[in-house]
């Protein structure tokens, strides 16, 4: 075969194993599980967040704070019934409405920590909870017209997380020319 083709809308190239997706639905038990039991983990969690709140804020701040993750512990009754019943039209809806959040959210965060976009550019990782039902290309599909593509680096591993950034910021991350 001659020159493999690219995807426009992707950088780089996924590691080998990466799971593309679509991922299969949950089980019945599972999903009402968490929806019952979410109150007590929850409360759980809260506590430890506020113990790491408190450790934090006494320590210096690091990191690349305008990224973004998507993906909640918390379920929803619209979720739950997503993830009983969704078909992959309203995946794709849901999915959609994740990422213009997320995106809008992590622009307004790197704004607001970076007013001169001096540092890197922000990234959004979308977790696969919020795209059970599409794969890495349709969700590439999904970004593109919002400015924003899917980035492979070279230190991905093949988890199934998809790492987003904006068009723009592309060649920063660039690991191999993308036709």
């Amino acid at each position: 075969m001659g020159q493999q083709s690219r995807k426009p809308y992707w950088v780089g190239e996924p590691p080998a194993g990466t799971p593309m997706g679509p991922f299969r639905k949950r089980s019945r038990a599972g999903v009402y599980a968490q929806f019952v039991l979410q109150p007590l983990y929850s409360a759980a969690i809260g506590v430890l967040w506020l113990v790491a709140v408190v450790a934090a804020a006494a320590g210096p701040g690091s990191g690349r704070s305008a990224d973004v993750e998507t993906g909640s512990m918390w379920l929803s009754r619209r979720k739950m019934r997503l993830e009983l019943d969704g078909t992959r039209d309203e995946w794709e809806i849901w999915t959609t409405q994740t990422l213009a959040n997320a995106f809008a959210r992590s622009v307004r965060l790197r704004d607001k920590k970076d007013p001169g976009k001096t540092g890197p550019p922000p990234v959004v990782t979308l977790d696969p909870m919020d795209r059970r039902l599409l794969t890495a290309e349709e969700v590439a599909r999904i970004a593109e017209p919002m400015g924003w593509i899917l980035m492979w680096t070279r230190h991905d591993g093949p988890d199934d997380k998809l790492r987003l950034v904006q068009r723009a910021h592309a060649s920063a991350f660039r690991t191999s020319p993308v036709q």
